[in-house]
């Protein structure tokens, strides 16, 4: 174990402490301004340190065996994901799915558990409309507010259900909050799984966000490779309220949308365009 995932570790009798006493009444951490500056600038840089984490989009050229670990020395294809945490839901999940339809443009899910059991049909249509998904837990728990056994159970809990939902089980992991521990991460390659994180946050889920605020901000930020969350669980509305504006927005600056694909998948998709 390295001394930057020792530090982390070491970190969250902190965090729990610091979430108790800054929590609002319902247990929901309060957000401030600042959430640009952990949700964006803290994972490019430990980004560095935790290379076999996926932070960004591998490489769109002969070398896409590497996955791209932060560094600012990748092609300019000008490619970037988008992704959505905390769903599937009826009243945002199908908004989101209709504006990727108009706009031709392919995303990547992170399904909590609870949610997609709730909502199975959500979850069949999200596949069948050719986005890929993740594992985002049963019940959006934080791996650093409980013990790993607790974790592990809600992993295995969802890629089952998302398994049997799907006929396919989940590749991609993504630990809500972003905390992911040492144990997560063995674990996830003990099953061939991988974990991915982000490297922009626009911030969908405080109340001061905005359609037009979140999209001047992800236009600002992203880069090649880009990796952006937005939220399309209950009554999270800012993100697909943004969509309709954010997706042409990104199109005229050139952008190529696409979910997150393995490097395996990279690969075969390189291949297939090679030929």
């Amino acid at each position: 174990m390295g001394w930057h995932q020792r530090l982390i570790d070491a970190g969250e009798g902190w965090y729990r402490r610091w979430r108790a006493k800054h929590s609002r009444a319902d247990g929901k951490p309060r957000h401030g301004r600042n959430v640009h500056w952990w949700g964006t600038k803290v994972p490019r840089v430990a980004a560095r340190f935790f290379p076999e984490i996926v932070w960004r989009l591998p490489r769109e050229r002969d070398d896409v065996d590497s996955v791209s670990s932060g560094r600012d020395d990748l092609p300019s294809t000008k490619s970037l994901a988008l992704t959505f945490d905390d769903g599937p839901s009826p009243d945002q999940t199908p908004r989101v799915l209709e504006q990727l339809d108009r706009h031709g443009v392919r995303a990547t899910f992170f399904l909590v558990g609870a949610q997609a059991e709730r909502h199975p049909e959500l979850v069949r249509e999200i596949v069948a409309r050719g986005h890929a998904i993740g594992n985002h837990t049963w019940s959006h728990l934080d791996a650093w507010m409980h013990d790993f056994p607790v974790v592990a159970d809600e992993l295995a809990r969802t890629d089952d259900l998302l398994a049997e939902l799907t006929g396919a089980r989940p590749v991609w992991v993504r630990p809500p909050h972003g905390h992911f521990t040492a144990k997560l991460r063995v674990w996830c390659a003990e099953r061939g799984q991988q974990v991915v994180m982000w490297d922009t946050l626009p911030g969908d889920f405080v109340e001061w966000a905005t359609p037009e605020a979140l999209t001047a901000f992800t236009l600002r930020q992203v880069r090649e490779g880009s990796i952006v969350v937005l939220h399309d669980g209950p009554g999270m509305a800012w993100g697909a309220d943004a969509l309709p504006q954010l997706l042409p927005r990104l199109r005229d600056e050139g952008w190529a949308l696409r979910e997150v694909k393995s490097q395996k998948e990279q690969v075969k998709s390189e291949g297939v365009r090679r030929a």
